[in-house]
C-alpha cells in the first residue's frame, strides 16, 4: 500500500516478491485502496488504514500484513469477524527503537550538540575560563530508568540502561501481575517491578512502550506527572495517545518534567500549531525510531515469513485470533 515507507529504494522486495504476484505502491491514498486493491488476496500496509468499508468491498481478500509492530491502522475486529488474519511483525525495530531512546537520554544528558555549536561559535575562546561549562553534564550510572511496557523493546532499553549502570524499575500491570516474560530478569536482580505510580515517583527518566488502546489512551494524565520529581525527562516512542497533552504541558512549564521527547504524536503528521511541538523543553523526530536500514530489511523478511507461514497453514504474528484466511 504504502511501500516507500518501508523501503524508500535502498532495499529488495524478493523475500516477497517470491511468494506471488506483487504490486507495491510507494504511496497510496485511503480513497484508493479499493480500486487499486480490488483483485488482491493478500495486502501489506504500513500506515494505509483499512477499515471494515474497505474489508467489505475487498471481497478476494484474505490476509492483512501490518508492515509494524503497532496495529491500530487495522481494524483487527472487524477482520475478525470476516474470517481475516491481521498480523504484524514484532521485535523488527527493537534495537532501532531502543538505540534512539539513548540518543534523546544522551541529548540531554550531554548536549552534545549544543556545545558543537558553542565552539564552532567561538564561545569557548571567549571564555575567561579553561573549562568552559555552560551546564554541567549529567551521569547515569546511578540514575533511575522507568520502563512502562516490557516487550521486546523495553527489554533491549533496560539491558542498554544497565550497560551505563542505572537502575531498571518496570511497571507491573493494572491488575497488580508482572508483565509477560519479566520474572527472569526480576529474579536476577536486573529489574525491579513496582506500581506505576511508584515507577512515576522514583524515576529520573521515563520511557513508554506501551501499545495505545482504550486502556492506554491518555495513561500519562495529570495523575501521574503529579507524583514526578523536579528534573524528570519523559520519553515517547510507543503511540502519541498514550499522553494526555495538556498534562504533559503542564509539568514542563512548571519545571517538573525538564524535557518531553517523542518519536510519536497523536495526529500524525502534527499540527504545525501544537504547543507541544514549540515548546521550548520538547525534542521531537518525525516517527523514524524505527527506520534504520537494518530494521526495514528485517521488517521485509518477517512480513515475508508470516505470509508463507500462513499459505503452509500455520500463520504465526496474529494479532486478532484468526488462524485462516477468509474462504
Amino acid at each position: 500500500m504504502d511501500g516507500h515507507t518501508m523501503n524508500p529504494g535502498d532495499l529488495s522486495w524478493d523475500p516477497v516478491a517470491k511468494l506471488g504476484d506483487l504490486h507495491i505502491y510507494p504511496r497510496m491514498k485511503a480513497a484508493d485502496v479499493v480500486t487499486r486493491a480490488a483483485d488482491a488476496e493478500v495486502i501489506l500496509t504500513n500506515k494505509v488504514p483499512i477499515g471494515r468499508d474497505m474489508m467489505d468491498l475487498l471481497t478476494r481478500l484474505k490476509y492483512i500484513g501490518v508492515l509494524a509492530t503497532g496495529y491500530n491502522t487495522v481494524d483487527s475486529a472487524y477482520a475478525h469477524q470476516l474470517g481475516l488474519p491481521v498480523t504484524n511483525i514484532p521485535g523488527y525495530s527493537r534495537d532501532s527503537v531502543a538505540q534512539m531512546v539513548f540518543a534523546y537520554i544522551l541529548h540531554v544528558t550531554n548536549m552534545v550538540w549544543d556545545y558543537n555549536n558553542s565552539v564552532k561559535n567561538g564561545d569557548w575562546e571567549t571564555s575567561a575560563d579553561f573549562s568552559y561549562i555552560r551546564t554541567a553534564p549529567v551521569e547515569l550510572s546511578g540514575k533511575t530508568l522507568g520502563i512502562i511496557g516490557y516487550g521486546d523493546i523495553g527489554r533491549k532499553l533496560g539491558e542498554m540502561a544497565r550497560a551505563f549502570g542505572m537502575e531498571v524499575l518496570i511497571s507491573r500491570k493494572q491488575d497488580g501481575t508482572l508483565p509477560g516474560g519479566s520474572q527472569d530478569d526480576i529474579n536476577l536482580g536486573r529489574v525491579h517491578a513496582v506500581p506505576m505510580e511508584e515507577l512515576f515517583e522514583r524515576s529520573s527518566f521515563i520511557s513508554l512502550h506501551t501499545p495505545l488502546n482504550s486502556h492506554t489512551r491518555e495513561m500519562v494524565d495529570s495523575s501521574l506527572l503529579s507524583r514526578i520529581k523536579p528534573g524528570t525527562v519523559l520519553l515517547n516512542t510507543s503511540r502519541g495517545g498514550v499522553i494526555h497533552e495538556e498534562s504533559v504541558l503542564d509539568a514542563l512549564d512548571d519545571g517538573k518534567l525538564i524535557c518531553y521527547a517523542a518519536d510519536v504524536y497523536d495526529q500524525e503528521p502534527p499540527k504545525p500549531a501544537s504547543a507541544l511541538i514549540h515548546h521550548p523543553k520538547t525534542l521531537f523526530t518525525p516517527h523514524i525510531a524505527w527506520a534504520s536500514r537494518d530494521a526495514r530489511e528485517r521488517a521485509i523478511r518477517i512480513a515475508a515469513d508470516n505470509i508463507q507461514a500462513w499459505m503452509d497453514g500455520k500463520p504465526v504474528n496474529v494479532v486478532n485470533d484468526v488462524q485462516r484466511g477468509r474462504v
